[in-house]
């Protein structure tokens, strides 16, 4: 809006000298000399007059548009007196002075309404949060940029810009707060009982109003809290992929989604920004697994992106392989879950950084061991809120800034583990023990090439409640199968089915 601002000044001037008049006489014989229509010939005041309605009904919507500032005051002083009836122009004719004084007045006028103008009509912070010991880390991916379905920054362009994410320690449970330019994203809310740590949260951040919300999918350590979070602020856009499902908690969530405008279903594919960041929905699956119903999205700032997936296991992973999945940061599907962060899904996303919200010492043994290895595999440096806290992101465009509340320096991927992923280390003296004696080295024979066998042959079935992989997807009943590396089923823990092998 500003920089449409910036070119009617000139107009202005225009609008109350003789050029006008000069300009119109130019046009209307131009026309003339085209077609040859003496008749549409138009008397040189119609001309003036049809551009001071233009202008004046231009400085009129920008009082709308920026409705209780000192600016908008002006723009609607300035395109009252510009309208061509008589009464006004009697007034206007009244200002003392010349006519080039009366043109002057309002010049003045429309500069000032212009420099007044504000930026945002979000309050921008003064000052910076307060710093705690950070581990800073460079950025080598190079997210792609894409067209924003609404008018934005450029999302490419982070001069006098901010971003960062806060993933928020809501024990066996999910929760984001994003931040750009001093507009505000909440991905998910925790459960029911974490209402007042996400209210406290969105406080503390001076977020009353929120861009944007995203449940990214119905179970109620995703939903529960952001109950909490629309008592707090209202928001302007709320996504699911539901807009019903039976349980208290989603019903709530519902209720205070319709005081701001009812939960909105998005498609794979849509975009739109959030100040000079840009958010792509890369897609969502209709499954019987709600897990698998999960939003993936993908946000861009600079060169820098995050991946966030829900409660995505391998169906909702596979539904959008094939899109541009590649990310620094990646938010870790189903708190670590084994069926979820699949080989393959890695490999697309590629992560330098892994972010994994899970309950200290939760039944469920998240992370899984196998994730863990699958991360260290792929040299990702884990990050994780039931060692750490709540763990804030900050990005300069090219570079990131990870800054976890406590424990910067845990052991977060051991090599061991007590079969859940606690274990943070093991003791020197531990380690001492289960050292193999020294054994002399001795020459390694080389391999004999082993044939390779076709691919069919090295994928097997397997389904997200089995323990078992099948050369045959219609075996047992499986319920949404997808395929895996023989390699990668073995790693799962799952052997191979008696009926069809």
């Amino acid at each position: 809006m500003q920089e449409i601002l910036r070119v009617f000044p000139s107009l202005f001037i225009l609008n109350y000298s003789k050029t006008t008049f000069v300009l119109w006489d130019i046009i209307k014989k131009t026309i003339s000399k085209i077609i040859g229509a003496k008749g549409i010939i138009m008397k040189k005041r119609r001309g003036a007059t049809i551009f001071n309605w233009i202008f004046s009904v231009f400085c009129i919507l920008a009082f709308f548009v920026y409705w209780g500032t000192l600016s908008s005051f002006l723009f609607l002083v300035v395109g009252i007196v510009s309208l061509p009836i008589s009464i006004f122009r009697e007034i206007f004719e009244k200002i003392p002075g010349a006519g080039k004084s009366r043109i002057a007045i309002l010049a003045v006028a429309f500069f000032v309404a212009l420099g007044l103008t504000p930026k945002s009509s979000h309050e921008l912070p003064t000052s910076s949060p307060a710093s705690t010991p950070s581990i800073a880390v460079s950025s080598s991916s190079a997210a792609s940029s894409s067209l924003l379905a609404t008018p934005s920054p450029s999302p490419t362009s982070v001069e006098d810009s901010y971003f960062n994410v806060t993933f928020i320690d809501v024990g066996q449970a999910d929760s984001a707060l994003i931040e750009c330019d001093g507009h505000f994203m909440l991905i998910d809310g925790g459960n029911v009982a974490d209402s007042s740590k996400i209210y406290t949260v969105l406080k503390n951040h001076n977020a009353s109003y929120l861009d944007y919300v995203i449940g990214t999918h119905a179970h109620e350590d995703h939903i529960g809290g952001l109950s909490g979070a629309l008592e707090y602020a209202t928001a302007d856009t709320v996504f699911c992929p539901v807009t019903d499902y039976d349980s208290d908690a989603f019903q709530n969530f519902k209720n205070r989604a319709n005081a701001n405008g009812g939960i909105i279903i998005p498609s794979a594919g849509t975009e739109f920004s959030l100040g000079s960041a840009s958010v792509h929905i890369l897609g969502l699956n209709a499954s019987d697994n709600t897990n698998d119903t999960s939003i993936i999205l993908k946000i861009t700032y600079g060169s820098t992106s995050f991946l966030f997936t829900g409660d995505a296991e391998y169906a909702g992973e596979q539904a959008v392989i094939g899109t541009d999945l590649s990310a620094d940061v990646l938010k870790v599907g189903h708190h670590g879950s084994e069926t979820s962060t699949s080989y393959q899904f890695l490999r697309e996303v590629m992560p330098e950084y892994a972010v994994i919200s899970v309950g200290a010492n939760n039944s469920y043994g998240h992370p899984d061991d196998a994730v863990l290895s699958r991360l260290r595999d792929a040299d990702v440096k884990v990050f994780r809120t039931d060692m750490q806290g709540d763990i804030t992101i900050e990005s300069d465009g090219d570079s990131i800034v990870v800054t976890p509340s406590k424990n910067a320096d845990a052991n977060t991927n051991p090599t061991q583990t007590d079969g859940s992923g606690q274990n943070a280390t093991i003791s020197q003296q531990q380690e001492a023990t289960v050292q193999p004696p020294a054994v002399p080295a001795q020459p390694v024979p080389t391999p004999e090439p082993v044939p390779q066998q076709p691919s069919q042959g090295n994928m097997v079935w397997i389904s997200g409640s089995g323990k078992k992989y099948h050369s045959n997807p219609n075996c047992s009943g499986m319920k949404n199968p997808w395929q895996v590396s023989i390699g990668e089923a073995q790693s799962m823990g799952r052997e191979p089915c008696k009926k069809c092998y």
